[in-house]
């Protein structure tokens, strides 16, 4: 007994097997736009994320100013502001890293610095610099000194 297959919307020449299955579906954007409207409608909750990460968030203008630094970037790098302007700047300017670490702390688009605090301690930090619009960067900071001496 032979099976009748079914027409295949797409192309009605050809018949849908049994199992074929779509396994694309397309995304809902959804969840985005909640989220999106949420940060909208309440603009202290995103200040409360920035103000309460873990990670150091740093905003920098197109001449490399420091326009904006969260108290995780400052605990980071045990200093102030200034601190902090002077370690992105001369950041910035290098371009190979001090010491090789294992790979699994480098992933792709990080850089990994040991770095001096102003109060002579040394901590190992991973940052990445993405551009948020044509006129400034945001710079993520993590201290990872702790993963870097059990590598």
């Amino acid at each position: 007994m032979k099976r009748k297959l079914r027409k295949n919307k797409d192309n009605p020449s050809r018949p849908v097997s049994r199992t074929h299955k779509k396994t694309s579906k397309p995304r809902s954007t959804t969840p985005l736009k909640t989220t999106a409207n949420r940060f909208q409608s309440d603009p202290d909750m995103l200040a409360d994320i920035v103000l309460n990460s873990a990670s150091g968030l740093a905003v920098m203008d197109e001449r490399g100013r420091l326009l904006y630094a969260n108290p995780a970037a400052e605990v980071i790098i045990g200093g102030e502001h200034s601190d902090l302007q002077r370690l992105l700047s001369s950041l910035a300017k290098k371009t190979a890293p001090k010491r090789k670490h294992a790979s699994p702390l480098n992933r792709a688009g990080d850089n990994i610095r040991e770095i001096v605090r102003p109060d002579g301690s040394r901590v190992c930090i991973r940052f990445h610099c993405s551009g948020v619009s044509n006129r400034a960067s945001l710079v993520t900071l993590e201290d990872i000194t702790r993963v870097a001496q059990d590598a």
